[in-house]
Formats: structure tokens, C-alpha cells, sequence
């Protein structure tokens, strides 16, 4: 009787230990993220867009090792994997809207990167619709007129004194 029961505790423990080594993992991946978010607000205060930037690509592979790990053992757990599923993709909601108000500011820190933006020209220059310094070739913009929004997908690049999308 006393062999059984230590026999379960035994495996009780096992289980609880396997639990928490998953748990904890996901625990420190959130905590990681978290001081990364912290950190970023204090760069968007002092406008330092480029320690915004390095910080959100720093989040977006922790958050993508995150991810991975709740998917591939957070189901032991059923309430942390709903947890940490949510956590995860509240981070992605995070960085989509810091990446905006990075390029909004300092758009140029993304040249040679893929942008996904919605895009709303003001004003035509040199045959590209334009909205500030960030312009599209007229090609890549669908039967819409000055003023509309369209979601605009391409690569950033230098066109002379333009930063041009190029799909």
C-alpha cells in the first residue's frame, strides 16, 4: 500500500515537475517580452525610433519561440496554453502597432525592409503618389483616388530624396 502510494506521489511529482519546466519557460519568454515593451515606451519617449525598432525585432523572435514552445508542450497545461496563447498574440498586436508609429516617425529606418502599411497619398510628385516622404509608383495603386486608403505591401527603398514602396 505504502509502495503504491509512493509510486503515485512519485509520479505526481513528475508531472507537476514536466508542468513546470514548460510553465516556467513561457513564464520567462513573457517576462522578456514585457521588459522589452517597458523599454520601448522609454524610447518612444526620448524618440530614439531606432532602439524601438531594434526592440521590436527582439520581441518578434521571442514572441515566435514563444509561440513555438505553447504549441508544442503548453498543451499539458490547457489553462497556461490559453494563456500564453492570448499573451502571444496581444505581443503581435503590440509590435504591428509600435512598427507603425515607427515608420510614421522615421520612416527611413526600414529602407531594405518589407513594410505592410495602409497608405493614403496626399499628393502626386514626380509621377509617385506621396504622403509625406513615403511614396508608391502609380502601378502598385488601384483605381482610388487622392485621400483613400489602401493596404500597401513591398520593399522600402532610397529613390533619391523619395523613400519609394516597391511591391
Amino acid at each position: 500500500m505504502i509502495q503504491k502510494m509512493t509510486a503515485h506521489f512519485k509520479l505526481i511529482a513528475i508531472i507537476l515537475s514536466i508542468i513546470g519546466l514548460v510553465t516556467f519557460s513561457l513564464f520567462i519568454l513573457e517576462e522578456a517580452n514585457q521588459t522589452i515593451m517597458f523599454a520601448t515606451w522609454a524610447a518612444k519617449d526620448a524618440r530614439r525610433w531606432d532602439l524601438v525598432l531594434y526592440g521590436l525585432d527582439a520581441s518578434k523572435k521571442i514572441n515566435r519561440t514563444m509561440k513555438i514552445v505553447n504549441y508544442m508542450f503548453g498543451w499539458i497545461q490547457p489553462l497556461s496554453f490559453l494563456a500564453y496563447r492570448s499573451y502571444a498574440k496581444a505581443t503581435d498586436i503590440y509590435i504591428e502597432s509600435a512598427k507603425s508609429e515607427v515608420i510614421a516617425r522615421e520612416p527611413e529606418l526600414f529602407v531594405g525592409r518589407e513594410v505592410e502599411l495602409l497608405f493614403r497619398p496626399t499628393t502626386i510628385k514626380n509621377g509617385m503618389l506621396c504622403n509625406g516622404r513615403v511614396c508608391i509608383e502609380r502601378d502598385a495603386w488601384i483605381e482610388k483616388s487622392l485621400g483613400e486608403y489602401q493596404r500597401i505591401q513591398g520593399s522600402l527603398i532610397e529613390d533619391g530624396k523619395f523613400l519609394v514602396i516597391r511591391p
